[in-house]
């Protein structure tokens, strides 16, 4: 079972649904992480509420963790939309944001349920970039050497209070979802996004663990949509960390939504 904070918004209008945005962390997170909680602040300011969750296996959700889910994160968040929007009261679901890892389940996710805004926080535009830096350089002989059943990796779980470390196993199906022709297609991905899709991209210029220049490459790939931004935080790293960074990252959020949500 997931579990998750849902932020109320008051409806636009009598009879009409209140708008509600979903904010997915990312890897090995939770749903209060990052700028997550700021996020689902500023977008109540602006009279739209959110519900942001613990993917499974992090924060307080059950279930193992994944490493490169994209597909089973996107569906879940699939099964989101569908709840607040048959659900009482009324809602609409008007925005996805993921960050990081996130920020590629967003793009599916947002096209599967044709979810008007789309936002993209520090999200890495190409998968097979990245996996050697985290897990070593001879991570494909590590793998082919362990068959499988995959390679250990114990990390700290991500929660609130950085709780007890865990390992669970890094598998070639996972590296199959981040390299190869099994990969997930980001580009593909979004070129399949509706042209009436809006997207932002935002992302720290110091941002050390995806580049900056991943921000262009979505911005590039989804061209064809009516609404294609990207928004450089001056001096911000991959969380967005420090009370400027975190500042300007929400405000463009919240501005981007405010400017672009169906009324």
């Amino acid at each position: 079972m997931l579990q998750g904070t849902l932020v109320e918004a008051p409806p636009p209008s009598a009879g009409a649904p209140a708008a509600v945005a979903i904010l997915l962390h990312g890897l090995n997170s939770h749903r209060d992480d990052c700028i997550l909680p700021a996020l689902a602040d500023g977008l109540a300011d602006a009279g739209v509420g959110s519900l942001r969750f613990d993917a499974a296996g992090c924060g307080g959700s059950g279930g193992p963790f994944r490493f490169a889910n994209y597909a089973e994160e996107a569906a879940d968040v699939a099964l989101a939309v569908r709840a607040l929007e048959e659900g009482s009261p009324r809602r609409r679901v008007v925005a996805v944001a993921g960050h990081s890892k996130a920020g590629t389940v967003a793009v599916l996710a947002a096209g599967s349920t044709r979810t008007p805004l789309c936002i993209s926080l520090a999200g890495r535009f190409h998968l097979d970039t990245g996996l050697e830096s985290r897990f070593g350089p001879d991570l494909e002989e590590k793998l082919a050497a362990a068959g499988p059943a995959g390679i250990p990796v114990t990390w700290k779980r991500g929660g609130p209070e950085k709780r007890e470390a865990f390992t669970w196993f890094l598998s070639l199906a996972d590296l199959a979802a981040r390299r190869g022709p099994r990969a997930v297609d980001v580009a593909a991905a979004c070129r399949a996004l509706p042209s009436s899709t809006r997207l932002l991209h935002v992302h720290g210029t110091a941002d050390a663990v995806v580049p900056v220049r991943e921000a262009g490459a979505y911005g590039r790939a989804t061209a064809h949509c009516d609404v294609s931004e990207v928004v450089l935080v001056e001096g911000g790293d991959h969380n967005f960390t420090g009370p400027a960074a975190a500042a300007a990252a929400v405000a463009a959020v919240v501005d981007f939504v405010a400017r672009h949500r169906p009324q």
